[in-house]
Order: C-alpha cells, then sequence, then structure tokens
C-alpha cells in the first residue's frame, strides 16, 4: 500500500509543478522577477515547500524498494536519510498551511496583491500546494513507520534549510530589488528580522509538534508480544 501511495503522490506533485511552470503565467508588479528561477516561483517558500514534499516521496518510493519500512534499530542509510526528511516535510507543511491561510483570510492582498493573479492561479494547484501538502504528509505519518532523529539532528537540518531560504530572499532582495510578499516592502528592518526570527521560532514549534504526533501515532500501531515473559514492542 505504501508504494502505490508513494507513486500516487509523486505523480501528483511532478504534474503539479510541470503545470505550474508550463501553464501558470502570472502578471509580477516588477520586471525583475523575471531574474528568479522557476519562472520567480523559487522565491516563494511555498514553492520550495513542494518541492521538498516531492523529494521526500521520491526518497520514499526508493526506499520502498532499496530500504526497509519495517520498525528497526539500525535502519539502512536510505531509510535514515527519509526519516529526516520526514520531520522537516511535516513542519514545513505545518508552517505553509497555516500562514498561508492565516494571511489569507486576514489580508488576502497579502497572498495574491490582486484579484487577476489569484484567477490566473488555478483553483486545484492552489488547493495541493496550500492545504493537501499537509494531509498528505499527515497520511504518511501513520502509513508508515519511522525513527525520528534526535531534536538536535532535526533542529539543526530544519535551521539549516531556513538559512538557506532567508540568506537566498535577502540576496534576490539586494541584488534586484524585490521580495516574494507584499508586506515586506512596507515594514521596517526591525519588523523584517522580527518576522524571520518568528517564523524560525515557529517552524521549531511545528517540528516538536510533529515530534509528538510521531510518537503518538507510533504507540498506537506498535504491537505488543511476549516471549519467555519479556516484552517486546514492533
Amino acid at each position: 500500500m505504501a508504494l502505490l501511495y508513494h507513486i500516487s503522490i509523486v505523480s501528483l506533485y511532478t504534474f503539479a509543478l510541470w503545470y505550474d511552470q508550463k501553464y501558470v503565467h502570472i502578471p509580477y508588479p516588477a520586471k525583475e522577477f523575471e531574474n528568479v528561477p522557476f519562472n520567480a516561483r523559487a522565491i516563494f517558500f511555498t514553492f520550495w515547500t513542494v518541492v521538498l514534499q516531492n523529494v521526500y516521496f521520491i526518497v520514499a518510493l526508493l526506499n520502498d524498494i532499496f530500504g526497509t519500512n519495517s520498525a528497526t534499530k539500525k535502519p539502512p542509510l536510505i531509510r535514515q536519510f527519509k526519516d529526516i526528511l520526514f520531520s522537516i516535510t511535516l513542519s514545513a507543511a505545518l508552517y505553509v498551511v497555516l500562514v498561508f491561510w492565516t494571511f489569507y483570510i486576514i489580508d488576502k492582498r497579502a497572498i495574491f496583491p490582486s484579484d487577476e493573479i489569484e484567477k490566473i492561479f488555478p483553483m486545484w494547484l492552489n488547493l495541493i500546494m496550500h492545504t493537501l501538502i499537509l494531509p498528505i504528509i499527515l497520511v504518511e505519518l501513520y502509513l508508515t513507520k519511522r525513527n525520528y532523529p534526535s531534536r538536535k539532528t532535526g533542529f539543526s537540518v530544519a535551521i539549516f534549510l531556513t538559512a538557506i531560504y532567508a540568506v537566498y530572499i535577502h540576496v534576490i532582495y539586494f541584488k534586484y530589488g524585490i521580495w516574494p510578499y507584499p508586506f515586506l516592502y512596507v515594514v521596517s528592518w526591525t519588523t523584517k528580522g522580527m518576522y524571520f526570527l518568528g517564523s524560525a521560532a515557529l517552524g521549531m514549534a511545528f517540528y516538536s509538534f510533529g515530534e509528538k504526533l510521531d510518537a503518538m501515532v507510533s504507540d498506537r500501531n506498535s504491537k505488543v508480544t511476549y516471549t519467555n515473559g519479556t516484552k517486546k514492542i514492533h
């Protein structure tokens, strides 16, 4: 079942990313956006998250074939890589869904500066990128077993990826004078710093929440057997 699920999700994300690049042409407010890779999508954290999820499910698919999904204390390297990727992917999905829809409900102009842009962006694609990424990874949480990485490892990887994104969009700003989100143009540098630090803190909180979710699901799915009076959980 896991194999079929992983094939389906890789197909879904690959099609969504291909369609976005091929057919969705957004009229950005400045010509400088044309200099940003992937039709300027690379400046948005949502795009990074969808790509990350697709990479995760590709790795999960390879693990189905060459690794193992069994509960084991010494999993193969590809399984270890998959487990670390999962922890980051889950926290990123939680972040994107919460932040996107919070901004959309409060002031959707912070997400879509004009109704024209919102109409150009297909509803089904918006649904995949900003909503389905969460239930998809939650199904994966229930469907497969994993050895959650240590908090030190998880936090280190999460902080590293967050830092790469933050540095990248600042490089884009200082080179081309553009930001991914309209509100960043009008707030002070102090507020910008607070926003990025707050985002990092929120990401860490979501990582811890994902860790707890995994522990709950793992305990629920564990089977207990007794051999010669010794309790074994597997």
